[in-house]
């Protein structure tokens, strides 16, 4: 799916801009319906297309990003919700953006709701790694992210353990003209979730904010973060990559020796819907 690390820069991107997800950018978002998750543990197809596994090409094909992006993305096209609901998003403040990084994750409001804020979590293959594939990454993450809230919505626990899903969204963003070329757009996916206001389990550990914690509360902090994923598990959706970095806990950060108010799971990009019928796995399956 990648080229090799001595391969060489990909060749000038005169239309790519700038990463655009920063405070103050507006989107025109429409709710879109997200394909079937995709990849290893899915009988969706190989995890990469095969032309790609082989050194000889990416010898043959030098693209520039832009140029992959606009013959290769959306690999998946599902048919329109109905009805196909509009709205503006307007960017408030970045929580995870970079170049190459893979999905973008900013804070955010929408026109009809200025009142509430919610976390954008972004999958737009012009900024993903590359050289590789880099639509078929977005494509990989948005599907396994969007069928993991969705299948959290329809078993009736949507924001228990998990930040409440207000749905999928599809948007397109201008390319830079270039003398060769005007007015062409890039196609980009998003989730729209809860803005829960707290601290993550990282922090806590990486700023020594745990020791302010009585060891009491430290165990029941973890017990009810793994019964929070086994109870997933039974809905019939694995995490699939647990980590500190991804629990908020609301917490009150004048008394961390205050049990928290609310924990929840966050980040579903590795996870994996086990009703699905094309969901594979090494032991039993949870039936439908």
């Amino acid at each position: 799916m990648s080229p090799p690390s001595d391969y060489p820069p990909p060749p000038p991107d005169p239309r790519r801009p700038p990463v655009p997800y920063h405070a103050g950018t507006s989107l025109t978002i429409q709710s879109h319906l997200p394909p079937d998750p995709l990849g290893p543990g899915y009988f969706t197809g190989p995890p990469a297309r095969n032309r790609f596994l082989g050194l000889k090409f990416w010898n043959d094909n030098r693209w520039n990003q832009t140029e992959w992006c606009l013959q290769e993305h959306p690999l998946i096209e599902t048919p329109p919700p109905s009805p196909v609901k509009a709205h503006t998003l307007h960017i408030l403040s970045e929580v995870a953006v970079k170049d190459g990084r893979g999905p973008q994750v900013v804070r955010c409001y929408l026109d009809d709701c200025e009142n509430t804020t919610y976390i954008a979590k972004i999958f737009d293959p012009l900024y993903y790694k590359y050289p590789g594939d880099a639509s078929w990454c977005a494509d990989h993450d948005y599907s396994l992210e969007s069928s993991a809230y969705e299948e959290i919505k329809d078993s009736g626990n949507d924001g228990k353990y998990t930040p409440t899903y207000f749905g999928s969204f599809s948007f397109s963003l201008p390319l830079l003209d270039t003398p060769q070329s005007t007015g062409l757009t890039c196609t980009a996916r998003m989730v729209l979730i809860e803005d829960i206001p707290g601290v993550s389990l990282q922090t806590l550990i990486k700023e020594y904010i745990y020791c302010q914690i009585p060891p009491r509360l430290r165990l029941d902090i973890m017990a009810e973060v793994i019964e929070m994923e086994c109870r997933l598990y039974f809905i019939g959706v694995k995490q699939g990559d647990l980590a500190p970095r991804k629990v908020m806990l609301t917490m009150d950060p004048s008394d961390y020796t205050r049990p928290p108010s609310r924990i929840v799971l966050l980040d579903f990009a590795y996870s994996s819907v086990m009703t699905w019928s094309h969901f594979r796995v090494f032991g039993p399956q949870i039936p439908k």
